[in-house]
């Protein structure tokens, strides 16, 4: 399994919220609760989830401050915004098709 189907449905829970999906607006909220709770890395990301749901599609600005991995995160969600068929290796086997 590889770090971004680790946390495939984070980046699958923001995708949705984007496009408007109420039940993955509230996936990322409870994510972002846990995150919350967890280091500055964690928190870092919690808040770089907020961004991209409220317009920002600037991979820069979106990953500002963030490490490596979590901004490996935030470009597989602005990756899967612009190109959902970007994401198909993250869904379960029986989505892909």
């Amino acid at each position: 399994m590889t770090p971004l189907q680790r946390v495939a449905p984070y980046i699958l829970a923001v995708v949705d919220a984007c496009a408007g999906n109420a039940e993955a607006r509230q996936a990322v909220a409870h994510i972002q609760r846990h995150l919350m709770e967890d280091g500055a890395e964690c928190q870092a990301l919690s808040r770089a989830f907020d961004r991209v749901p409220a317009g920002e599609r600037d991979e820069d600005v979106v990953c500002e401050g963030l490490s490596q991995s979590a901004a490996m995160i935030l470009k597989a969600i602005l990756q899967g915004i612009s190109d959902p068929y970007s994401l198909r290796d993250l869904l379960p086997n029986e989505e892909q098709n």
